[in-house]
């Protein structure tokens, strides 16, 4: 089954026709931390997440599979936030 997405420059002197990304599930481990800076409502929050996930990546030349890649996805996605209570 192909996808129509843009599958690059690159690929066009091959003849690719078509890309697609598979469906995978994965994991994620995440740690957070609210400090409250001092007692007049202020708060700050601060996170932590790292995403495991293995995909494979298909260039289609019609129906035939031309090239096929395994890559492994695991960014760290960090985020920090500031409250205010009234």
């Amino acid at each position: 089954m192909q996808a129509n997405r843009p599958h690059g420059a690159a690929t066009l002197p091959l003849g690719v026709t078509g890309f697609k990304l598979s469906d995978e599930f994965g994991l994620a481990l995440q740690a957070d931390v609210d400090v409250p800076p001092n007692d007049r409502g202020l708060g700050l929050s601060i996170d932590a997440k790292r995403y495991f996930i293995d995909t494979k990546a298909r260039w289609f030349i019609g129906n035939t599979v031309a090239i096929q890649t395994g890559h492994k996805l695991d960014p760290w996605v960090v985020s920090t936030g500031l409250a205010y209570r009234f």
